[in-house]
């Protein structure tokens, strides 16, 4: 009886532990896929600043985002082509886009429609990194829990005497 109750157990925690990782590696090969097309396949272009706010959070502080509009007419969208998004930027580099009325950005030329400020990008890859490093952990876990259900309990010893 104990013996099914820890086997549920584990099931349970690789369940969780397998779904998280799975989850997390399907966002982060969307963003992966995302960013390389911008930095491998991109070049650099200018794009006019059209509009800038900043919000406020209590948890995380200000957020000093903008939209940027391509000379093609094209602003930032993302993978489900909602178009005209804001974007966040770092403080300083928000302030100098506001101040000159322009915003350096990367645009794919592999993925029609694909532009980020270049501002952004290494801030990115570094959250891609943390992401997919989660989603190995959560996979390891997963993995633990899985092998330490399958050799069932360890025997008991005898006490010896």
């Amino acid at each position: 009886m104990i013996a099914n109750r820890r086997r549920l157990g584990l099931a349970l925690i690789a369940l969780i532990a397998g779904g998280l990782s799975l989850l997390l590696a399907a966002l982060s090969a969307g963003e992966s896929a995302r960013l390389a097309a911008l930095l491998l396949t991109g070049h650099s272009a200018q794009a006019t600043v059209v509009d800038t706010r900043v919000m406020h959070s209590r948890r995380t502080g200000p957020s000093h985002e903008l939209r940027y509009r391509l000379a093609s007419g094209a602003g930032h969208s993302d993978a489900t082509g909602r178009a005209d998004l804001w974007v966040s930027l770092p403080e300083a580099d928000w302030e100098a886009a506001r101040r000159s009325g322009q915003l350096t950005v990367r645009v794919s030329d592999a993925w029609p429609g694909l532009s980020a400020p270049a501002a952004g990008l290494t801030a990115q890859a570094g959250d891609l990194i943390a992401a997919w490093a989660l989603a190995g952990t959560f996979g390891l876990i997963t993995v633990a829990v899985v092998w330490s259900a399958a050799r069932g309990p360890a025997p008991r010893r005898a006490r010896g005497g």
